[in-house]
Protein backbone atom coordinates (compact mmCIF):
# COMPACT_ATOMS: atom_id res chain seq x y z
CA UNK A 1 0.00 0.00 0.00
CA UNK A 2 1.12 3.37 -1.19
CA UNK A 3 1.24 6.28 1.45
CA UNK A 4 -0.24 10.09 0.53
CA UNK A 5 2.90 12.27 1.45
CA UNK A 6 2.18 15.81 1.46
CA UNK A 7 5.16 17.12 0.62
CA UNK A 8 5.08 20.36 0.69
CA UNK A 9 3.18 19.97 4.45
CA UNK A 10 6.19 18.37 5.33
CA UNK A 11 8.56 20.91 4.23
CA UNK A 12 6.01 24.40 5.33
CA UNK A 13 6.98 21.77 9.06
CA UNK A 14 10.51 22.18 8.75
CA UNK A 15 10.88 25.38 8.02
CA UNK A 16 8.54 26.66 10.83
CA UNK A 17 9.34 24.66 13.86
CA UNK A 18 13.47 23.59 13.22
CA UNK A 19 15.79 26.70 14.03
CA UNK A 20 17.44 28.13 10.97
CA UNK A 21 20.96 26.71 11.74
CA UNK A 22 20.14 23.21 12.50
CA UNK A 23 18.66 23.30 9.09
CA UNK A 24 21.23 20.47 7.04
CA UNK A 25 21.82 23.15 4.00
CA UNK A 26 22.37 26.27 6.48
CA UNK A 27 25.55 27.95 5.48
CA UNK A 28 26.51 31.03 8.14
CA UNK A 29 29.44 31.72 5.93
CA UNK A 30 29.67 32.64 1.51
CA UNK A 31 32.85 33.19 1.51
CA UNK A 32 33.42 29.96 -0.78
CA UNK A 33 30.50 30.48 -3.22
CA UNK A 34 31.28 34.28 -3.77
CA UNK A 35 34.79 33.71 -3.82
CA UNK A 36 34.22 31.22 -6.74
CA UNK A 37 31.44 33.74 -8.07
CA UNK A 38 33.94 37.08 -8.45
CA UNK A 39 36.75 34.68 -10.10
CA UNK A 40 34.22 33.77 -12.52
CA UNK A 41 34.11 37.74 -13.66
CA UNK A 42 30.69 37.62 -14.49
CA UNK A 43 29.05 41.28 -14.85
CA UNK A 44 26.72 42.63 -12.47
CA UNK A 45 24.01 41.71 -14.59
CA UNK A 46 24.80 38.42 -15.25
CA UNK A 47 21.41 36.09 -14.39
CA UNK A 48 22.44 33.78 -11.33
CA UNK A 49 20.22 31.16 -10.66
CA UNK A 50 20.01 29.74 -6.96
CA UNK A 51 18.19 26.16 -6.87
CA UNK A 52 16.65 24.85 -3.69
CA UNK A 53 17.20 28.24 -2.38
CA UNK A 54 14.87 27.96 1.38
CA UNK A 55 15.97 30.43 3.18
CA UNK A 56 19.23 31.02 1.70
CA UNK A 57 20.86 34.88 2.76
CA UNK A 58 23.14 34.53 -0.51
CA UNK A 59 20.85 36.30 -2.22
CA UNK A 60 21.03 39.52 0.20
CA UNK A 61 24.92 38.81 0.05
CA UNK A 62 25.04 39.34 -3.83
CA UNK A 63 22.71 42.33 -3.89
CA UNK A 64 25.30 44.31 -1.12
CA UNK A 65 27.99 42.86 -4.09
CA UNK A 66 25.89 44.81 -6.57
CA UNK A 67 24.94 41.82 -8.20
CA UNK A 68 20.81 42.85 -9.67
CA UNK A 69 20.07 39.93 -12.03
CA UNK A 70 19.11 36.87 -9.22
CA UNK A 71 16.72 34.18 -9.81
CA UNK A 72 16.02 31.68 -6.58
CA UNK A 73 13.64 28.89 -6.83
CA UNK A 74 12.80 26.46 -4.27
CA UNK A 75 9.63 23.80 -4.11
Amino acid sequence: MVKNIDAAGHWDNVFNLTPEYKLGWFEENFDLILGMIEEARLSKSARILIVGAGRTRLLEALLELGYTNLIATDI
